[in-house]
């Protein structure tokens, strides 16, 4: 067997910018140009922050916080648990429940999870926040991934792979970030339009030049591959 990098790619390969194919990925694009076409004037954009406890208690996540709202649209609401269901010590709420109603109303989500300690750039993600990410998936809305050594990635790029932990019987999600991944993909930034907000309608009741919708033809190119890219993510998570 030939050697390997520290990324776990066989040595001399040209380093991985995406793992879904060309296709796959312009398909994401008219798809979350279709969501940014559909974008409702003046109304409030909500994306969620799903982190674990572990996480959220470090000293260092304000800081990271933070550096996440720098890298989305302005005016984005971000929402994160203990905001929106407090805690659940007390065993008198349904998570699961709160959660189907709460999402409903989400345009977006992003992942937050532990880093792997060597080899690819790893995020693993335990079982209640691949159970929300199984609920948000199947809408088509937009989905991060968070890494200090990237950013915000879009879910589209990366490498899913389910983990089973016998001794709890519960699925994890190890999710691969491409080593060549670049926030100047077409990827990142579709979906980052796909999230700003549509200002409000001017004194004439237009939408301002700037943020004018697309075409119908282009919403429509994107739809059935939009349905297509859907199927597959649930299908690898």
């Amino acid at each position: 067997m030939g050697s390997v990098t520290m990324n776990g790619e066989p040595t001399g390969a040209m380093p991985v910018a995406s793992f879904a194919s060309d296709q796959r990925r312009a398909g994401y694009v008219r798809a979350m140009r279709q969501l940014e076409a559909g974008r409702e004037p003046g109304k409030t954009v909500r994306t969620y922050v799903s982190v674990p406890g572990g996480i959220r208690d470090r000293k260092g996540w304000p800081w990271r916080l933070k550096e996440i709202r720098k890298s989305l649209p302005q005016d984005i609401r971000l929402s994160r648990f203990p905001t929106i269901f407090g805690e659940y010590s007390d065993g008198q709420r349904d998570y699961d429940r709160d959660w189907s109603e709460y999402f409903a109303g989400l345009d977006g989500l992003i992942l937050v999870g532990y880093r792997s300690r060597s080899g690819p750039l790893r995020v693993r993600l335990g079982p209640l926040a691949r159970r929300e990410l199984l609920a948000v998936v199947p809408t088509g809305r937009p989905v991060f991934v968070h890494a200090w050594e990237k950013g915000l990635v879009p879910l589209v790029d990366c490498e899913p792979v389910k983990v089973d932990i016998e001794k709890e019987g519960r699925e994890r999600l190890n999710l691969t970030i491409p080593p060549a991944w670049s926030p100047q993909t077409d990827t990142l930034q579709a979906a980052l339009a796909a999230l700003t907000p549509m200002p409000a309608l001017d004194e004439t009741g237009q939408v301002p030049a700037s943020r004018q919708p697309l075409r119908m033809s282009a919403i429509s190119a994107g739809l059935d591959f939009g349905r297509t890219h859907v199927r597959r993510q649930v299908q690898d998570i």
